[in-house]
């Protein structure tokens, strides 16, 4: 009788990926680890961003060192938190993105609203990206929302824990709101879509003194001139519907009460001249 000894490969201290117990398949995308607590993820997020704020990389095993986590398990978020824009490799180490060394410094002066500086790293990740469409459409349950996340990656059911963590992340930036077992669009995702894109105004911008002004959409343009004893005084009034959808009802009221008037002594002036 032949027997088959199986050896399992082994797994090396640098190696940020989880060891395969299965035969599954893997999913497309990396997930966090559920060997560690969400508290103690976003832990490892800030000391990153601390030990970033000189420019400097930071290695995972000094990153354990400051949490209290060895280092090897450290090492088992560093793919999903490159992949998802939350560090950069830097040869054998990572450096911390811009929102991180952001969250870090806000971290000191208010705990509960820093995971905020987060909101544009999970905003443009895969998952952030399918939440925020969904529950724009509507709200979902948790274990709704968790299931279209792990059927978009061909994730099997053993990774709900981890799926369930990029809730937490989603959640605790504040893009998206939990009730219970109900989610729905957070402050900070609402906030995104009634901002609009900000322009830069005219008026604010160096004008150069050499160069003619013109009138503005809405403008009036007159002049005065006196020859052999007679008055001309002409009037120009331009403005368009754009600016005038805009106006009070008063407003408009007295535009066109003073435009009457206006017409009124144009016409009796020419009644004079006959």
């Amino acid at each position: 009788m032949a027997v088959i000894i199986r050896k399992r490969q082994r797994v090396s201290d640098s190696d940020d990926t989880e060891p395969d117990d299965s035969a599954e398949a893997q999913p497309t995308k990396r997930l966090p680890t559920s060997r560690i607590k969400f508290t103690k993820q976003i832990d490892i997020i800030r000391v990153y961003g601390i030990k970033s704020q000189n420019g400097k990389a930071a290695h995972y095993k000094d990153v354990g060192e400051v949490v209290g986590i060895h280092g090897n398990t450290v090492s088992l978020m560093v793919g999903f938190l490159v992949e998802n824009g939350f560090l950069d490799r830097n040869g054998d180490a990572t450096i911390a993105t811009k929102p991180v060394i952001d969250f870090a410094q806000a971290y000191s002066w208010s705990p509960e609203t820093a995971p905020r500086k987060l909101a544009p790293i999970i905003r443009n990740s895969w998952f952030g990206e399918i939440l925020l469409t969904k529950l724009a459409f509507r709200s979902m349950s948790e274990d709704e929302a968790i299931a279209e996340l792990g059927g978009a990656i061909a994730a099997g059911t053993e990774l709900r824990p981890s799926i369930g963590l990029l809730i937490d992340y989603a959640v605790a930036t504040g893009l998206v709101r939990r009730d219970g077992n109900q989610l729905s669009l957070g402050n900070e995702a609402t906030a995104a879509e009634t901002t609009p894109p900000r322009q830069e105004h005219p008026s604010s911008e160096r004008r150069d003194e050499s160069a003619p002004v013109r009138p503005s959409a809405a403008s009036v343009a007159t002049s005065f001139a006196t020859t052999e004893g007679a008055v001309q005084f002409h009037v120009s009034i331009r403005v368009t519907m754009q600016e005038m959808a805009g106006w009070p009802p008063d407003r408009i009221s007295a535009f066109f009460a003073g435009l009457a008037q206006v017409l009124a002594a144009k016409k009796g002036s020419e009644e004079i001249e006959k």
